[in-house]
């Protein structure tokens, strides 16, 4: 399982019990002014999250995106923030008729956002209807931008009444089911003779192979990770 999963399915569980308190989580983009472009990644986080409490998104999680492509710049800095977050009241403008115009006196998100707009000069929008969290959360995550200045870079994190010390969530440890029985997946060791490389770039290398239970003097190729006989 690649990080994005793990750090995907972490989140969809987070969130998931966030839910049953909070409503709904929504994604939503949050598209900086350009005088802001060159502040630092803290002060910037930090002011997006002000903006966003301003707009009523009470938690959250956040991916950070620094850069865009096109052909003609190819990769430019144009940072932007996707969200993952809980709103107060939940969104209920989704449905709703009026232009945009028409919300700067409404107090639902939009209404919020209209008035947020012209103080700060910051876009926030919330998404359409997501599938899934896990699935909007592995796409952000593939191409999130983490800092290699820090000791601990992290392409999440996490804010408000979702944050780490106002949410105390027990994860379970997702499991591994065997696609033919349904069973859970165990650890082996291999003991078999072949030679095995576990780096890529190694010539021989292969993701994945086959081998039988034992060989011809009945001698197992295989034992249990946690089986002390054949540590």
């Amino acid at each position: 399982m690649s990080w994005a999963s793990r750090e995907a399915h972490k989140i969809e569980g987070r969130l998931a019990e966030a839910g049953k308190r909070f409503g709904k989580a929504e994604h939503i983009i949050v598209s900086l002014r350009i005088g802001d472009y060159d502040l630092r990644y803290e002060d910037l986080r930090n002011k997006v999250v002000k903006i966003l409490e301003d707009r009523g998104v009470i938690g959250g999680c956040l991916i950070f995106h620094g850069f865009r492509y096109n052909n003609v710049r190819l990769w430019y800095w144009s940072p932007i923030f996707h969200v993952l977050g809980v709103i107060k009241g939940g969104y209920g403008c989704r449905n709703c008729n009026h232009e945009r115009g028409d919300c700067h006196s409404c107090s639902g998100f939009n209404g919020r956002e209209v008035r947020g707009f012209e103080k700060d000069g910051y876009i926030v929008k919330v998404m359409g209807e997501r599938k899934t969290i896990f699935g909007t959360a592995w796409y952000q995550l593939n191409h999130s931008t983490i800092r290699t200045n820090v000791k601990r870079p992290h392409a999440c994190t996490w804010f408000g009444v979702c944050s780490y010390r106002r949410l105390k969530v027990k994860v379970e440890k997702r499991k591994s089911l065997c696609p033919i029985c349904g069973e859970e997946l165990v650890k082996l060791h291999y003991l078999g003779a072949r030679r095995i490389f576990k780096e890529r770039e190694t010539k021989g290398f292969v993701y994945s192979f086959v081998d039988d239970l034992a060989d011809e003097n009945d001698s197992p190729n295989w034992c249990e990770a946690h089986s002390g006989s054949y540590e």
